[in-house]
């Protein structure tokens, strides 16, 4: 059974006052635009074109792409480029790599959904962790996104499942409180202190928000302001937080990204491999569920 991460990939106005969102139509042509991106780097051979660096040599790339009329689908790529090999004892190069000569490499499927713009990328070994995936996936999309977008900003944030917040929430006192946000494309939230703050990030023509809250040097803060309470649930899709609390008694720290949402999607005995991802691609908006608070943290947040 494939087990799948979970992304929001968003193109927002630079200036929403002039500027309208892209909608489905347009994430379909920024699909449409890597995908002849990447069969151009394939033809030359030359595949680090739509690659973005990592660690230790390796590198990150899509390697097929297929646009449908509601979904994107295909693979990515993790290898490890190969320039030559030497022999231990005698030192000599006993083998000199060419184009496309890796020495490892990984396949990871991945799915996006056009209407909630959120991508599902397969869990599995070898796939970067958060930040680095999501560094890799902006310098792989923004060429693309600028030369067909060029009055849009790319955004990528990671689904965080919103269950993880009852802990900070229910924390007793608090030493430091950090949240980044973005703000979304077409969110809809069932609380209205939240949808009240993300119009308004949004109407304000508000790209990103970071807010930090601390008390003095050796103390701590005795509860969450009403401002940090709303937008935590607002980084489970749009952002990232970080917030060290005390406990009865002891200290700890929250780490959004150690939260994400992640889901299983098995792939039936007869299913086709195009009718198996465009159910990946449905999963995305049970993902995007799993970012929606319940009733209990509804409650602490109106406390």
């Amino acid at each position: 059974m494939a087990v799948f991460k979970y992304y929001n990939i968003q193109l927002l106005p630079l200036d929403s006052g002039v500027t309208t969102e892209i909608g489905e139509n347009g994430y379909k042509k920024f699909f449409e635009g890597l995908k002849e991106k990447l069969s151009h780097a394939k033809s030359k051979k030359e595949i680090e074109l739509v690659s973005s660096a990592l660690a230790n040599n390796y590198y990150l790339c899509p390697f097929s792409i297929d646009v449908k009329e509601s979904f994107a689908f295909g693979k990515f790529i993790k290898y490890q480029k190969v320039e030559k090999v030497s022999n231990l004892y005698t030192g000599a190069d006993e083998f000199e790599g060419g184009k496309g000569s890796v020495s490892k490499s990984y396949e990871f499927l991945f799915a996006y959904d056009y209407a909630n713009h959120t991508l599902a990328i397969q869990k599995k070994a070898g796939l970067p962790s958060a930040n680095p995936l999501m560094e890799c996936l902006d310098k792989i999309f923004s060429p693309v996104c600028d030369k067909l977008f060029p009055e849009h900003t790319l955004k990528i944030k990671e689904l965080t499942s919103a269950e993880s917040l009852e802990r900070v929430y229910e924390a007793d006192n608090y030493k430091k409180v950090e949240i980044d946000l973005t703000f979304s494309n077409s969110a809809d939230y069932e609380d209205e202190i939240i949808a009240d703050l993300e119009k308004d990030l949004k109407g304000n023509n508000v790209h990103t928000l970071s807010h930090t809250e601390k008390p003095e040097k050796g103390s701590y803060m005795t509860g969450l302001t009403k401002i940090s309470k709303a937008f935590l649930p607002l980084a489970t899709r749009f952002g990232n937080a970080t917030v060290r609390y005390i406990k009865d008694g002891v200290s700890d720290t929250y780490r959004m990204l150690d939260y994400p949402v992640e889901l299983p999607v098995r792939k039936s005995k007869n299913e086709t491999s195009e009718g198996f991802l465009y159910r990946v691609a449905m999963s995305t908006r049970q993902a995007n569920e799993k970012t929606n608070i319940g009733e209990k943290i509804k409650r602490m947040i109106r406390g």
